[in-house]
């Protein structure tokens, strides 16, 4: 069949494994992963393909992570994204990502759930103080 739309969704790896302090956000990721592979189910056949992409960090100001082999910039993960377009119905879009998912994926659950969540509990206590900075004028406020 020649004639086919291709439908790509955002998602993130954090779906893939609980991630306590970012329930809802790994909910939705979650929520589209199972609609991406439904819809592909639903409307394959009739040549309108679905995938999900499913990236690690990439270096933006959400994620604040500098660019490097593992974190690309933006442009570059959109790059490498683009080339695996069709091909999976669910991938990361970047092979180092791709290297990274499979590494952890030999790791217990128990420690990467326990690892992730340090790091978010250390991220929203930041956070709140620097809430509570600027809200007591101390603090500079992001544009």
């Amino acid at each position: 069949m020649t004639d086919s739309v291709l439908c790509a969704k955002m998602s993130t790896h954090v779906r893939l494994r609980s991630a306590g302090l970012m329930t809802v956000y790994a909910a939705t990721k979650n929520y589209v992963n199972h609609m991406t592979v439904a819809l592909e189910q639903e409307y394959g056949p009739q040549g309108i393909r679905f995938q999900s992409l499913m990236p690690n960090f990439v270096s933006t100001a959400m994620s604040k992570q500098r660019p490097s082999l593992l974190v690309p910039s933006p442009k570059q993960y959109v790059k490498s994204a683009l080339t695996t377009l069709g091909q999976d119905l669910q991938s990361s879009g970047y092979f180092w990502h791709e290297l990274q998912c499979y590494v952890l994926s030999l790791v217990p659950s128990k420690v990467l759930e326990s690892q992730a969540f340090k790091m978010h509990l250390s991220i929203r206590k930041r956070a709140i103080k620097k809430a509570e900075r600027e809200a007591a004028g101390g603090g500079k406020k992001d544009k």
